[in-house]
């Protein structure tokens, strides 16, 4: 509550899609097509409802509770542990997340959230073009109460205060992972992670090397937090952790393999000789496998284990490609740089697509598309301007439709575009650059809370 209340004193403004990067904090916001008041969130920097409960949370117990996730993410994700709105409000405590949602409004459970601060009042980032507030629960009477989280419940005491160590955030993986005292097997264990832990490291070394999970590796890594270390074959990223020092030089870790090696996983994981799903397979790779990786692109979409991405990698060992959706670490690997030069980037403005503008029919195309209710939802596409918009026909008056773009191929995405036929049976969203993204349509009749999404495309 402290720090989310330091946000209002500080003056801190509210920015759409703000404190959702890779660590709690504020961030750049992004344009969410609301109205006119928010076209300017990607030059703010700032918080969104659920970026601010993220960081308040992240300050007191040094636990990411959302991660980059969204609103109803976070309600979801403490399911059973949360409180449903017919407990109605006497049983809440400050520091308690709320809850709401507006009617015929998006697939989730909810649609915005805020901090109990006792006595009726919240503290809460609530719109564009105005900063973080205190404000009575009772102000958010026209929307429906959805309940509230207490996220202090079944939270490991052992756990340190992240936002009090130095370091860089990373995440372990894998079940009971021991951390010793020393950088070695067999040293006395100081902790024991059941599962993922998002963890705090102030350095790495080398010490013995160690072959686990179909991995050789002799860096380890210091974490504060718990006086310890752990091999880095358990924390998410390359063999050498990137922009983390070498804990004797303070530099680069000496000899580290500037390709950088990561982990696949999966059985049967196919290396093509091009970025695409259509080239020829070079190898087939079986099991978890340390692999180097020189560089990365974006190739064809690939949909698989319940991941999209278009980033594709280059495995010189291999002289050939692997979709990152088989690699162990994010959307697009760290460290890694893209092939043509230079860190891989997302959707970069082309001469004929302006974010936010009119788009252009002519000579445009269907791609996906999807129905519901009688609806044809459909993401619409001009190669000639490399634009996507998305359009509802066969509606009728309170249906929606917005558009989804993804810079890590739809693990991510920020929504755009919102639009609401106000009568007449069609209508579409603004246009958004789709060069180097992936993109989706959405939308939801106007007598239903049932949505449904397009393939990406």
């Amino acid at each position: 509550m402290k720090a989310a209340c330091d946000e209002v004193a500080a003056g801190t403004m509210y920015s759409w899609g703000g404190g959702h990067g890779p660590v709690p904090g504020k961030t750049h916001g992004t344009p969410d097509g609301g109205g006119d008041e928010a076209w300017n969130d990607g030059n703010v920097v700032g918080f969104d409802c659920s970026g601010l409960t993220r960081w308040a949370w992240s300050v007191a117990t040094g636990r990411d509770i959302l991660g980059s996730g969204t609103t109803s993410d976070v309600f979801d994700r403490y399911w059973p542990v949360r409180f449903g709105g017919s407990d109605g409000t006497a049983h809440l405590e400050p520091g308690d997340v709320l809850f709401w949602k507006r009617t015929q409004f998006y697939w989730h459970s909810t649609t915005h959230t805020a901090i109990y601060l006792g006595d009726g009042k919240i503290v809460e980032a609530a719109e564009s073009q105005h900063p973080l507030q205190v404000a009575e629960f009772s102000s958010h009477s026209s929307s429906i109460y959805v309940g509230a989280i207490r996220p202090s419940e079944g939270s490991d005491s052992a756990s340190p205060d992240n936002s009090r160590l130095p370091g860089q955030l990373f995440s372990t993986w894998g079940e009971w992972v021991r951390v010793g005292d020393e950088p070695r097997r067999g040293s006395t264990v100081q902790h024991t992670f059941p599962g993922p832990t998002q963890v705090k490291i102030s350095c790495q070394t080398r010490g013995e090397s160690i072959t686990a999970e179909g991995i050789t590796n002799d860096l380890w890594s210091y974490l504060p937090g718990y006086d310890a270390w752990i091999t880095n074959i358990y924390v998410r990223g390359p063999a050498a952790l990137p922009g983390v020092p070498d804990c004797l030089s303070g530099g680069p870790v000496a000899g580290a393999d500037t390709g950088g090696r990561f982990t696949t996983w999966g059985d049967g994981v196919n290396v093509r000789s091009q970025p695409t799903l259509t080239a020829a397979v070079r190898q087939t790779i079986g099991g978890e496998t340390s692999v180097r990786v020189s560089c990365q692109q974006h190739g064809d979409v690939v949909n698989a284990e319940g991941f999209v991405n278009t980033v594709w990698s280059y495995l010189p060992d291999y002289d050939g490609w692997i979709t990152n959706i088989y690699l162990k670490g994010p959307a697009v690997l760290p460290g890694v740089p893209d092939c043509a030069g230079g860190a891989l980037g997302g959707g970069t403005a082309t001469a004929g697509c302006t974010d936010g503008g009119a788009p252009n029919g002519a000579g445009a195309r269907s791609p996906r598309s999807v129905s519901i209710a009688g609806r044809l939802i459909e993401l619409r596409y001009s190669d000639t301007t490399e634009c996507a918009w998305g359009r509802v026909t066969g509606g009728a008056p309170g249906d929606e439709v917005w558009v989804d773009r993804s810079i890590t191929g739809g693990q991510s995405w920020d929504q755009l575009g919102f639009t609401r036929i106000t009568s007449g049976s069609d209508v579409f969203t603004p246009e958004w650059n789709d060069h180097n993204v992936v993109m989706r349509a959405c939308g939801s009749p106007g007598d239903s809370d049932t949505v449904v999404c397009t393939d990406w495309f």
